[in-house]
């Protein structure tokens, strides 16, 4: 399972039992590949028990920063995670955490998945539309192109979030 949220993604799996001392109940590991994602959980989810301080950074693995939970601690992040969707659309959530790289995973997955999936096709025929013009267009313009601002600070848009 990947849990992703406006914030960060965490991939939580069992912990393995070769690695994981005796009576020790945490037999969950969340995952990031982002220790700031890890951060976020402690920061935005104290109630749930998981401190900064316990954030394990492992650089010769796929998800560098683990943390280890119990059953129930999990299950209590999980919740509270759903529990705060407060969105209509998901991926534009990111915007509030300037989280443009995040951002543009999301874009990513989501068109993966509408690649492989969707059976929507009314919105294949303009998606595949889009894709032949953009390849036919390779314009050798001589005309300088202005640098493009960061999304975060178009005036319409930092209007409309709060600085996090």
């Amino acid at each position: 399972m990947w849990i992703m949220t406006s914030w960060g993604v965490l991939m939580p799996g069992e912990r393995p039992k070769e690695h994981t001392p005796a009576g020790d109940d945490r037999v969950i590991q969340i995952r990031a590949r982002r220790r700031i994602d890890l951060e976020r959980v402690c920061v935005f989810y104290p109630e749930v028990g998981l401190k900064k301080e316990d954030i394990i950074y492992f650089d010769f693995t796929d998800y560098e920063f683990r943390i280890f939970a119990t059953r129930s601690q999990f299950a209590d992040l999980v919740s509270r995670i759903a529990l705060d969707v407060n969105y209509v659309k998901f991926k534009s959530s990111t915007e509030k955490f300037r989280e443009e790289k995040l951002h543009l995973f999301y874009n990513r997955v989501w068109g993966i998945y509408y690649d492989m999936f969707s059976t929507n096709r009314y919105l294949e025929k303009i998606a595949q539309t889009y894709r032949s013009k953009k390849k036919k267009k390779k314009s050798k313009s001589t005309v300088p192109v202005q640098p493009r601002k960061h999304w975060w600070e178009d005036v319409d848009r930092a209007e409309r979030t709060e600085n996090f």
